[in-house]
Formats: C-alpha cells, sequence, structure tokens
C-alpha cells in the first residue's frame, strides 16, 4: 500500500490474532489507529476506500 508508515494485524491480537507474517499488512498509521481492534471487515463498511482515479499515462 502506497504511504503505508505502520503494520496492521489482520485479526486484531485482541480478538485472537497473532503476530505471523500472515496476520499482518501494512497500513497507513491514521487509517491502522481509526481501526483498532475493529474487524476488517466492519471498517471496510464504516469507512470504504474512495475510488481511485485511473493513471494519467501508461507507464
Amino acid at each position: 500500500m502506497p504511504g503505508a508508515d505502520s503494520i496492521d494485524h489482520i485479526v486484531p491480537r485482541s480478538l485472537g490474532g497473532d503476530n505471523s507474517l500472515d496476520n499482518l499488512a501494512p497500513a497507513h498509521r491514521r487509517c491502522n489507529s481509526s481501526r483498532g481492534a475493529m474487524p476488517l471487515d466492519e471498517w471496510r463498511k464504516r469507512y470504504p476506500l474512495p475510488d481511485r482515479a485511473p493513471p494519467s499515462r501508461k507507464w
């Protein structure tokens, strides 16, 4: 994820998640903090990601 500056637990540790690589994902610190221990699917419903604009040119 571009600009990610923290690591998020996909399944929060307070809900039984661990520190394995399969349970970790890059995240923006602000998003990670707003999510707290909320399940990821619930957080995505509350804070949907904006549609991304298409690239301005082909690389």
